[in-house]
């Protein structure tokens, strides 16, 4: 497998927004919850209702396009 290093993929003011909305939902009954991963980690992979930030969408987007990703 070949890997592929893409510097500044997501800019500083993305990374903002993204720790913006988890700091303003952290505590959103049933939002986040353990990964199960034995540490600090908590994931949304099973919670259900609810929207990421638009900025989310567009980084999933651009690795979409930038990844060439199809059939997912």
């Amino acid at each position: 497998m070949d890997y592929k290093i893409i510097k500044n993929f997501i800019s500083e003011k993305e990374q903002n927004e993204l720790r913006k909305w988890i700091v303003d939902n952290k505590n959103t009954p049933g939002l986040f919850q353990d990964a199960g991963m034995k540490g600090n980690r908590i994931t949304t992979r099973y919670s259900q209702g609810f929207s990421f930030p638009d900025v989310a969408y567009k980084i999933q987007k651009r690795i979409i396009d930038q990844l060439k990703f199809k059939d997912f």
